[in-house]
């Protein structure tokens, strides 16, 4: 019999609902905004990983306190309560892990002994995010372009507003922490709850579309709601709608991280439950996903450079696959295969079956359909090429390939999932990641040849480097590369490597307030939260 010396992670689970009903629970979710997830670029960058929440972590810690909110428990010291939340959070994520890894047989592989359903899970909820809020905002309007009408008639929402809506929400956290810096006081928990409080007036404004913006993206606090959310894989209300109504006019915005997320991916779900248009919305998203990945790559190489959708074939009637889009710099000709496949709830859950198909049509398919790309733009003799139109295309003579798998919306632990389901099949893996993953690279590699280095090799020492995500693993390339190792070694890149392009955009970020708001107030001046009380008597 297996003896087990780790908690279950029922039972931490069990005792974490018990202390988010603590009746000022809100104050501690406050409290970890405030150590967590702001500051400056330096405490960011330095930040032990080990130490602090991640956003999944903040995310389920908020979908309790919503399932056990109306059962409140006495009130507690918010420092007692964020101590002891620490360290039932540290029990899960060793009890998620160590409960399921199960002992390596001999002459197993290593690849094969992680091939296990619940610990996939583990790593689809301690990955990182997909983007930065930023990045899920700037695509909106491409994303669902297609679907402005649908939005409008259905929800009522005008596209173009939704950027506008979350920068307004941005902007006043922004200015309230900002008079949290310069005031030259110690800010108490009541008062860090209040930066995430806004009006029904503060977060509609002028925009036409404001009210139904907001209810789609909000929800009342009810008894039951959230009911069915027992384990990280449920649903869980606050993804989908993350605007919390306390009253008919006051709402709880705990990170506007989570606002962004939810305009970028909600809409999706909305319209897929639309049986007569859940159609037209799949092939919508498909040209979306080829658009950005077209824009950011034709920004990059130049458009002369970049072709979309060749179709190879056999014979003029015989397809033998397509390239999404076909790139050239110097020798080296980059097929790019884009994606817009989720991972399913039921991969979330750890359904081990569930995640090789859905780890098949985003990774795997896409691998093979590049493979024979490379075969045909080897020896384009026997083969031909044609655009959408019919057109005969004549590929450009190169010497080197290189494979690069993108995917359009979350799909979590890529790169690990890469890493252990080709396992000992491939002698080097491909390169995928999502899409804004694509932008970061390209915003720091700067130039062609230094991103056909990243890439080269990425995927040349793919089995001597392992990491997490693909933003540790440019974060460790900009510092130190990625050179051959001796054979049978390898190195697993840590977290801080990511947190060093996490430090990069707070950084933006930081400018980006201090461009918008004083870094002196007069005393006697008013305050700019909007109080309509001077300075001294309010934040100074």
């Amino acid at each position: 019999m297996k003896t087990n010396p780790f908690v279950e992670d029922e039972k931490v689970l069990h005792s974490l609902n018990e202390l988010v009903s603590a009746k000022n629970y809100m104050e501690v979710l406050a409290g970890f905004i405030f150590r967590d997830f702001m500051g400056s670029a330096e405490k960011i960058a330095n930040a032990d990983a080990q130490e602090v929440l991640s956003y999944n972590e903040f995310l389920m810690l908020v979908g309790l306190w919503i399932k056990n909110q109306h059962n409140p428990s006495a009130a507690n010291d918010p420092s007692i309560l964020m101590r002891q939340t620490d360290e039932l959070l540290k029990q899960y994520h060793t009890s998620l892990f160590f409960n399921n890894l199960e002992k390596r047989n001999q002459g197993q592989s290593i690849y094969d002994a992680f091939v296990n359903g619940q610990l996939f899970k583990e790593a689809f909820f301690y990955s990182s995010t997909a983007g930065y809020d930023t990045q899920y905002v700037e695509v909106l309007a491409k994303k669902y372009g297609a679907d402005a009408d649908w939005l409008l008639a259905h929800k009522g929402i005008i596209l173009s507003e939704l950027p506008a809506f979350f920068e307004n929400i941005r902007r006043m956290i922004n200015g309230r922490l900002q008079l949290v810096r310069i005031s030259k006081r110690q800010i108490r928990p009541n008062e860090k709850v209040g930066v995430f409080l806004f009006t029904k007036s503060d977060l509609v404004g002028e925009l036409s579309s404001g009210a139904a913006i907001l209810e789609a993206f909000s929800f009342d606090l009810y008894a039951g709601l959230n009911s069915t959310y027992h384990d990280i894989a449920d649903f869980n209300v606050f993804t989908e709608r993350p605007i919390i109504g306390l009253t008919h006019e006051d709402y709880f915005i705990p990170l506007p991280y989570f606002v962004a997320e939810a305009m970028y991916e909600s809409p999706y779900y909305w319209m897929f439950a639309d049986k007569a248009y859940c159609a037209k919305a799949a092939k919508n998203r498909g040209n979306a996903a080829e658009d950005l990945v077209s824009d950011y790559i034709s920004g990059f190489f130049g458009a002369g450079n970049v072709q979309r959708n060749v179709n190879i074939k056999i014979k003029k009637s015989t397809t033998l696959t397509d390239v999404d889009i076909l790139a050239y710099s110097e020798d080296t000709a980059f097929i790019f295969q884009v994606k817009s496949k989720k991972l399913t709830q039921k991969s979330k859950k750890g359904d081990l079956e569930q995640i090789t198909a859905d780890f098949e049509k985003a990774v795997r398919i896409a691998k093979d359909q590049a493979d024979l790309c490379i075969i045909a733009l080897q020896n384009p003799e026997d083969y031909n090429f044609e655009l959408p139109g019919g057109e005969t295309y004549s590929p450009r003579k190169v010497s080197k390939f290189e494979t690069v798998i993108v995917l359009l919306d979350q799909f979590p632990a890529m790169s690990h999932l890469t890493h252990i389901l080709f396992g000992d099949e491939l002698d080097t893996t491909p390169v995928a990641f999502g899409i804004f993953d694509l932008e970061t690279l390209l915003a720091y590699l700067k130039t062609p040849g230094r991103f056909i280095d990243y890439i080269h090799r990425r995927t040349l020492y793919s089995k001597q480097y392992r990491a997490a995500n693909e933003l540790q693993y440019l974060g460790y390339y900009l510092k130190h590369g990625l050179e051959k190792l001796e054979e049978n070694a390898f190195v697993y890149i840590t977290p801080e490597y990511g947190q060093i392009m996490d430090a990069m955009q707070q950084q933006a970020n930081i400018h980006e307030v201090k461009r918008d708001f004083p870094s002196k107030i007069g005393r006697n001046e008013p305050c700019p939260c909007g109080s309509g009380l001077k300075f001294k008597k309010c934040h100074g």
